[in-house]
């Protein structure tokens, strides 16, 4: 099972806590009883066969409920547990997500710690998969195996900039003409692409002067010049909670969408379990406040 959802040896003795001789070894033996190559070898590493993808079509599910027979016998209490939790979130949502889950923990869950971490695209899955993170709270789809992803929210993208801007006012929505009056400065993930709506701007002759991987910086900036902003309107409903910023609506560009993702293999991890849906009753609650 490792080494198929790993993708190879090496991979799965990590996952696994053992050494690399010790999964070949296994690997052989399952081979010699089958009396099959399960797995072979090309440029990218292992692969598995045809045999093998047979067999772990076929084992997959009863192993899963195996994992859950077992997992029903745990016991997670909110009110009693003590466990930390690690969440890879996008830079903008972080503001949104910690403001929603502290309050949550503060009065049900004492026991219960959150790390937050800046997501960072080219380890992140990697990161999911060797348990140094529990969620990922993100933008994109990966293609790998043995992750769930589920859509979280659709979010509008706001422009927020500071109550006296001389050219946005409050509640006004903005055109992609009116955008080109303004100057935008962009969050981006540590070692991550710019975000494809501002791409979708510069595209359509949108000036971006500043691009920053720190989401207080880009509120110390709106607040101490004429810059501008997109952030997605659950995140600018917060921002703009305490009359400091404005936002404006900008209904001609594609949705933000968030992905919540998780192991498959621990989806009945009761504590993830009980995050997940906190989390979930958390956006809902919070996107009802944004479209109010």
């Amino acid at each position: 099972m490792s080494v198929y959802e790993e993708g190879g040896v090496s991979k799965a003795a990590i996952e696994l806590g053992i050494s690399q001789p010790a999964v070949s070894n296994a690997l052989r033996r399952l081979n010699e009883h089958v009396g099959v190559s399960l797995f072979a070898r090309d440029g990218r590493g292992t692969s598995p066969t045809a045999a093998g993808e047979a067999l772990y079509a076929r084992i997959r599910s009863p192993f899963q409920q195996t994992l859950d027979a077992f997992g029903a016998f745990e016991c997670f209490s909110p009110a009693s547990s003590v466990a930390q939790f690690s969440i890879s979130v996008c830079p903008f949502y972080q503001p949104l997500f910690s403001g929603l889950l502290a309050r949550e923990l503060w009065v049900d869950a004492p026991n219960i710690s959150l790390q937050f971490k800046s997501l960072a695209p080219a380890t992140a899955f990697d990161d999911l998969y060797h348990s140094r993170l529990d969620l990922i709270l993100a933008g994109g789809v990966s293609d790998r195996r043995g992750e769930v992803l589920d859509p979280l929210l659709d979010d509008c993208w706001e422009l927020v900039v500071r109550r006296s801007h001389p050219v946005v006012k409050a509640v006004e929505c903005c055109s992609i003409r009116e955008l080109r009056k303004v100057r935008l400065i962009a969050l981006t993930p540590p070692g991550g692409e710019l975000p494809g709506v501002f791409k979708l701007l510069i595209d359509r002759g949108c000036e971006l002067s500043l691009n920053t991987d720190s989401f207080g910086v880009v509120l110390d900036v709106l607040r101490r010049t004429d810059f501008a902003s997109l952030m997605p309107s659950s995140v600018a409903s917060v921002v703009c909670s305490d009359g400091r910023f404005i936002r404006s609506s900008l209904p001609k560009l594609p949705k933000a969408q968030l992905h919540m993702g998780w192991l498959a293999a621990r989806e009945s991890d009761p504590g993830l379990r009980w995050l997940r849906e906190v989390i979930r009753r958390g956006v809902a609650d919070r996107m009802a406040l944004a479209n109010a």
